[in-house]
């Protein structure tokens, strides 16, 4: 199945002005971009990202970085699991700023800070946050976050079907 910006905003609880206002800024890159004048469908991997990157954005990490921080559970297909996204204090500030490779890699710097992230199992979290390195972090539960957005889209799935039938 495929969902327009308008069933997506619906689903994830945003406005599609900001949906609109992150594509434009070029926060995500529509995998299939429409004929002019065409609605862009989105499938459920790119509604997962954009629903990821609204989560962490609500912290101090901002838009972008969640966006490209978004992308590293995407590649890995969500995994039943946590997201974390955290500042790491072992890497040295004054490095060069990041490029490409770092963010993909899980890493990007934020003013003078090193942020980084990770898909961490249920039962190593408490573990993960034993290690000194980590100052503040964004916890999300991707399962969770994943079966909250399945049931949103799955309603929206049934109200078209039912609107196709009359």
């Amino acid at each position: 199945m495929t969902y327009s910006i308008k069933q997506i905003s619906r689903a994830l609880g945003l406005s599609r002005a900001r949906i609109d206002q992150w594509i434009s800024r070029g926060v995500f890159d529509h995998p299939n971009r429409p004929a002019l004048g065409l609605a862009r469908e989105w499938e459920f991997r790119d509604v997962a990202r954009v629903a990821l990157t609204a989560e962490i954005a609500e912290s101090k990490v901002g838009v972008s970085i969640a966006a490209s921080f978004s992308r590293v559970a995407a590649d890995n297909e969500f995994p039943d699991c946590f997201f974390v996204v955290f500042q790491n204090k072992s890497i040295p500030t004054g490095l060069p700023a990041q490029d490409e490779r770092d963010i993909e890699a899980g890493l990007v710097q934020i003013d003078r800070y090193w942020w980084a992230c990770e898909l961490v199992q249920r039962e190593r979290l408490t573990q993960f946050f034993s290690r000194p390195e980590i100052s503040s972090a964004v916890v999300v539960d991707l399962g969770n976050l994943m079966r909250r957005l399945q049931a949103s889209l799955t309603s929206i799935d049934s109200e078209r079907a039912v609107n196709a039938a009359n």
